[in-house]
C-alpha cells in the first residue's frame, strides 16, 4: 500500500482544473483518503473508487461516508467476477 501526503493531494487538487461534470475515477482506491480530499476540493463533482481487498474496502465506506462518491469492491483484472458495489 501507498501512502498519499495530504499536502501534495489537496495542492494538486487545487491547481488542476476539473471540467464540470467529471468523474474523478481513483482504481485502487485503497482506504479511501484520496477520494476523501477530492471530495474535500472538488464538492460539486463526483467520484469513484474502485479496491479489490476486503480491509480497505470497509475502511474507504467509513472515510468517505460524508463524500459524493461511489466505492465497489472489485477486481478489475477478473471482468467474469461480479463486482459487489456500495453505495455509501
Amino acid at each position: 500500500m501507498i501512502f498519499s501526503k495530504k499536502a501534495a493531494l489537496k495542492k494538486f487538487f487545487k491547481e488542476y482544473h476539473f471540467p464540470e461534470n467529471s468523474v474523478f475515477l481513483d482504481i485502487g482506491s485503497g482506504d479511501g483518503r484520496v477520494l476523501k480530499v477530492f471530495c474535500e476540493s472538488n464538492t460539486k463533482l463526483s467520484a469513484i473508487g474502485i479496491e479489490k481487498a476486503y480491509i480497505p474496502f470497509i475502511i474507504s465506506l467509513f472515510t468517505t461516508r460524508h463524500c459524493n462518491a461511489k466505492i465497489f469492491r472489485a477486481d478489475i483484472f477478473s471482468p467474469h467476477k461480479s463486482s459487489r458495489g456500495v453505495s455509501p
